[in-house]
């Protein structure tokens, strides 16, 4: 079955603006949430807040899909800023694994993002065509 529209090249193609858009956001969420893992593993900052502080910014980044990703965490904590054994002087397996995990986050983040670019661009091709 063909039909009488063409189909726009290279509609899978990001724009290269939203290459660069993507690459900044996983590289800025990436670097933070190294600067966390680092704070916390080496007892930086512990008396400023500066770690906590820096996990609401990743949180606020990653928005919609890391409120429930930071509440779960935070639940077994008495200090509300992550899993248990974080006021430990290294930073243990379990909380890198809860830091990191705002990383894949991100990710799906940047996926619909692209997604969003994607289709868009579609739409707006086939209304071109359609005209």
């Amino acid at each position: 079955m063909t039909t009488d529209r063409t189909k726009p090249t290279g509609k899978r193609r990001l724009p290269s603006w939203a290459v660069a858009m993507m690459g900044a956001y996983l590289a800025a969420v990436g670097g933070l949430v190294a600067s966390v893992c680092v704070m916390r593993a080496f007892d930086v900052g512990a008396g400023t807040g500066a770690a906590e502080a820096i996990v609401l910014l990743i949180v606020v980044l990653t928005l919609p899909l890391s409120t429930p990703y930071y509440v779960a965490g935070s639940l077994g904590s008495s200090q509300g800023s992550g899993p248990e054994r974080l006021a430990v002087g290294a930073l243990s397996l379990s909380a890198a694994l809860y830091y990191l995990g705002f990383f894949p986050l991100a990710a799906v983040n940047a996926a619909i993002f692209r997604w969003i670019v994607i289709s868009t661009r579609r739409r707006r091709a086939e209304a071109q065509s359609d005209s």
